[in-house]
């Protein structure tokens, strides 16, 4: 193990001191258990299956959180170990999820309502199939539908349950500021979305967990609704970047199509298996991120529709930023 340029890595992150010898001693086990089949090994050459069989290892002794495996990514992101940091960001991607939610239940609804709905649930560990995860998020909107209203159900699931902090789109509240007008600002971010892309692409970098391509770059820099908007009079169209980008681009198969697209590892697996699928409803917690970022920009809460969605059968998915009047009007 890189044991000095790890620790250097995490002290940039901002990691108080004993998180950082965690981290490392995280890393030292991880190793070891890699040595057990593989002498001459190294975490830096682990696979997807390592990282897999260590977690789920942990899990056995009562460890395996969200943070042993954070720690996993960060040694792969520093030893270039792009199968191994896969792997690890897609098994906690989204892990909060049910947590936030419960706690954004009970403050909506009540404790009751919530104590109703996951009576008897257990939320899947972190190392758990897409397939268990898929169940488990089937079960809990269903529970949810069948107890709370439409509205509350929509309020609550676009409440931002990835709990990014509200500081997090200062930038892009500046330079709205700053901006000419609406169209100039959402034009300009798209700009700076294919920008950013291609300086990812020209690096090797990752993009969260997928690769960027010249077909990458090309497709969001023909799509403006992808990393910026249309204003469509008194609303914004928004779409997502594909989650699998180039893999969604030559894809032929339609269902396939749409897995590469879905962003969700709660619910991903519903395209591929829709006899178990997790109900469309849940993409309102999509159009929440949507509703986050615009809530900044504008420094005002807006309302987000969703207008189509892989989980309905649609080939992409696209939000509704419906403006606020006096920004509309003077747009």
């Amino acid at each position: 193990m890189d044991e000095s340029g790890f620790r250097e890595l995490l002290e940039s992150r901002g990691l108080a001191p004993e998180e950082i010898d965690r981290s490392v001693g995280l890393v030292g086990r991880f190793e070891d258990f890699l040595r057990r089949f593989r002498p001459a090994s190294a975490a830096s050459r682990a696979t997807a299956g390592d990282v897999l069989r260590f977690v789920e290892e942990l899990g056995r002794t009562g460890e395996g959180s969200v943070d042993h495996v954070l720690a996993i990514a960060r040694y792969a992101r520093l030893s270039q170990n792009d199968e191994a940091l896969v792997a690890a960001l897609e098994m906690i991607d989204g892990a909060e999820v049910p947590e936030n939610l419960s706690s954004r239940l009970a403050e909506i609804a009540g404790e009751g309502i919530r104590d109703e709905v996951f009576a008897g649930l257990e939320v899947p560990p972190v190392w758990a199939t897409p397939a268990d995860k898929n169940a488990f998020m089937r079960e809990l909107v269903a529970r949810l539908s069948g107890r709370i209203d439409e509205d509350t159900l929509e309020t609550v699931l676009n409440g931002n349950l990835h709990f990014i902090p509200g500081g997090s789109f200062t930038e892009e509240r500046e330079r709205f500021v700053a901006a000419s007008d609406l169209d100039w600002f959402i034009a300009d971010e798209h700009r700076r979305y294919v920008e950013y892309l291609a300086g990812l692409r020209d690096a090797g970098t990752l993009y969260f967990s997928q690769p960027i391509t010249d077909d990458v770059v090309a497709y969001v820099r023909d799509t403006p609704t992808c990393g910026g908007g249309v204003r469509r009079g008194d609303r914004i169209h928004v779409t997502k970047i594909p989650y699998q980008a180039d893999a969604y681009l030559h894809e032929t198969d339609e269902a396939r199509k749409r897995y590469f697209c879905c962003h969700c590892m709660w619910a991903r697996e519903s395209i591929l298996h829709p006899e178990t699928g997790v109900s469309p409803r849940f993409c309102q917690c999509s159009a929440g991120f949507e509703k986050q970022y615009w809530d900044a920009v504008l420094d005002q809460p807006v309302r987000v529709d969703v207008v189509r969605s892989v989980l309905r059968g649609d080939l992409v998915c696209e939000f509704a930023v419906h403006l606020p009047e006096e920004i509309a009007r003077g747009s």
